[in-house]
């Protein structure tokens, strides 16, 4: 090369090397030499030791597998193509080689490792969760898209995982964000440290995790979900504060479960509902069964929401009893729904109506139902007593909420002092539990009494009883059931009575069902009962006939409950 050329040649950054048609290299640049380390590169696209190439240009991914150049890549089309190689200094080069008129290769190699690390860091920028660490789920779908896409034997099964954490809310509550934060952190660097380097450890969002594991073996994958919850329930500590941690896992296999990336996360996620529903720290693996029963429950959802619009909902009413005279006292409304003559059990009418956000409009259907109920009894001579309504969160959060229902009354002609509101633990125990004991005491004041139902299923303290106003407390049916055969039931139950009148409460056994029950409950000095014993829910026509009938005894099962009674 003439000495004009080799100054041209020396001022290009890139490194540049041409090839004689038979391998013998005609010239190198300096930039080359730097750059590989030696003059002496092979021809025709053949890697060094150590190179990895890339055929994508700039978008080479880390964890994919290395290819060398073959024969087939000398021809015009490939070369027209520019490629990614990794030298085994650590660099990345872009190459482009052309062909010449006489059939010498010119190879132009440009140094783009900091291109390159800059593209990475974006990359792991974009794909990264900022609070955990761990990945996203952009980076999730991206992994789950190369798994789906491979179709070789030797890659085995994929376990896609998805977590979720039990009851997270009331750690953001106690702990308050910064807390549940620290939850976050640490429940990340468990799943991390328990699957492999190269599984996929993603945060969803929220609370919510994910798992992706390649060329596991489908039969261990019970073992797996199981060791995973293990590690994440183990205790650990948020500021001085020890806590154990709960999680729910749902578990879906490719390709057994599903064939595209969605349709996993939708299984995974199947699964995860199934788990949930049961019971805290638990896993599920999908089964088709549990897509059955989700799309049941969205076939529910559509027929709900014209069923609400129409108001074609009905009310039952349960009756209540004064253990020391045997007198109705009153009613409670309850919610039921028959969609094509089919009934819905009102737990899980009322779980898909929270769900969608219908829960607030459901029950003001009942309220309505049960106050027009009401006022038709009182019409007609009778004493119905009070009208009982489960109220929930969403309700509570209603700003005008007691100037709603008080106006609902003023149109039947009814008061407050007529009404009671019954609340469950998980009400009192919310994070809003300071504006809806604000609301509860407003409606007290108003003349609504107040009652705390399924007292004993939750973690509620006699903090929160301090808290709140109430009334009454109610026993949740699952200890009057073992009230008699289970010794801790009764101690239980006696407890609550005890605490109960010890506060000024008045206290409401629910799911009553035998006279042996009523007998220890009245020795126990249980107020008031109600259940089965004394009447199935019913309609408001049937609520009209059982009114007249104790308005003619003036009391409601006197000779039934006479034996009962004087034990009292």
């Amino acid at each position: 090369m003439s000495p004009p050329c080799t100054d041209i040649v020396e001022t290009i950054p890139s490194g540049l090397v041409a090839y004689h048609q038979d391998g013998r290299i005609l010239f190198s640049n300096s930039a080359y030499e730097r750059l590989c380390g030696t003059p002496c590169a092979t021809p025709d696209g053949a890697l060094w030791p150590g190179e990895v190439c890339y055929p994508d240009p700039l978008d080479a991914p880390a964890d994919s597998a290395p290819h060398a150049a073959t024969d087939s890549d000398t021809d015009t089309e490939a070369l027209s193509r520019p490629y990614i190689q990794r030298l085994e200094s650590g660099r990345w080069v872009q190459v482009h080689d052309r062909r010449s008129a006489s059939g010498n290769l010119v190879s132009v190699r440009t140094d783009i490792s900091e291109l390159k690390r800059t593209q990475m860091q974006v990359k792991r920028q974009a794909e990264e969760d900022p609070l955990t660490g761990v990945g996203n789920r952009s980076k999730l779908m991206r992994r789950l898209t190369a798994v789906t896409r491979s179709r070789r034997s030797s890659d085995g099964v994929a376990m896609l995982m998805v977590i979720d954490l039990d009851e997270f809310k009331l750690i953001n509550d106690r702990f308050g964000h910064a807390g549940g934060d620290t939850l976050l952190q640490q429940v990340a660097r468990r799943l991390r440290e328990s699957v492999r380097k190269s599984d996929t450890v993603a945060r969803l969002g929220g609370d919510e995790f994910a798992v992706l594991m390649r060329a596991v073996n489908g039969r261990d994958a019970e073992r797996i979900a199981g060791n995973l919850l293990a590690s994440i329930c183990e205790p650990l500590r948020i500021g001085h504060h020890a806590i154990t941690p709960s999680a729910s896992i749902g578990v879906a296999l490719f390709p057994k479960d599903a064939k595209t990336p969605s349709e996993l996360i939708k299984n995974a996620d199947l699964a995860l509902y199934q788990a949930k529903h049961k019971g805290r720290r638990t896993y599920s693996l999908y089964e088709k069964s549990v897509g059955h029963r989700r799309q049941r429950r969205m076939r529910l959802l559509e027929k709900l929401k014209d069923a609400i619009q129409s108001r074609q909902i009905d009310v039952a009413l349960q009756p209540k009893c004064d253990l020391s005279s045997g007198r109705h006292t009153g009613f409670e409304a309850l919610v039921r729904w028959r969609p094509g003559g089919v009934a819905v059990p009102p737990p899980e009418l009322i779980s898909i109506a929270e769900e969608a956000g219908l829960i607030c409009e459901l029950s003001e259907i009942i309220i309505t139902r049960a106050l027009s109920a009401m006022a038709g009894f009182k019409h007609a001579g009778l004493e119905p007593g009070t009208m009982a309504f489960n109220i929930v969160a969403a309700q509570l959060q209603q700003p005008d909420f007691v100037e709603r229902f008080i106006t609902l009354l003023d149109v039947h002609g009814l008061a407050p002092c007529e009404i009671e509101i019954e609340v469950t633990e998980n009400v009192i125990l919310d994070r809003s539990a300071g504006n809806f004991a604000s609301i509860l005491r407003k409606s007290r004041e108003a003349g609504f009494s107040i009652a705390l139902d399924d007292f004993g299923t939750g973690y509620a303290s006699l903090v929160h009883l301090k808290q709140f106003p109430m009334d009454f407390l109610k026993i949740d049916r699952s200890f009057i059931a073992g009230i008699l055969t289970a010794k801790d039931d009764a101690i239980i139950v006696r407890t609550i009575i005890s605490l109960a009148h010890n506060l000024g409460l008045r206290v409401i056994a629910e799911g009553v069902e035998t006279t042996d029950q009523v007998k220890l409950l009245s020795n126990l000095g249980c107020d008031l009962v109600q259940g089965f014993l004394l009447a199935r829910p019913m309609s408001e026509q049937q609520a009209h006939k059982y009114l007249k009938t104790i308005h003619k005894t003036g009391s409601y099962l006197r000779h039934q409950m006479q034996d009962c009674l004087k034990y009292r």
